[in-house]
């Protein structure tokens, strides 16, 4: 039984235009700073996505939880 959803990824072509449209649009906040990965054999596990990269950050507002992922090569 599916008790609930933790957050949900967004792929965007610009973070800063992303952060700002869910912060006015929506309220979100950012939660901590921005993170990024490149060359992580256990995220490329996880996501079953060889040699993947993206920066990235958790926006919240209220019980709403979001992560905004942009796509890194």
């Amino acid at each position: 039984m599916i008790r609930g959803i933790h957050h949900v990824a967004v792929h965007v072509r610009n973070l800063d235009r992303m952060i700002k449209f869910y912060r006015d649009a929506f309220g979100f906040e950012p939660v901590g700073e921005q993170f990024s990965w490149r060359d992580n054999a256990l995220i490329d596990q996880l996501i079953d996505v060889n040699g993947s990269a993206a920066q990235g950050i958790m926006l919240r507002a209220g019980s709403a939880t979001a992560a905004a992922l942009r796509p890194r090569s």
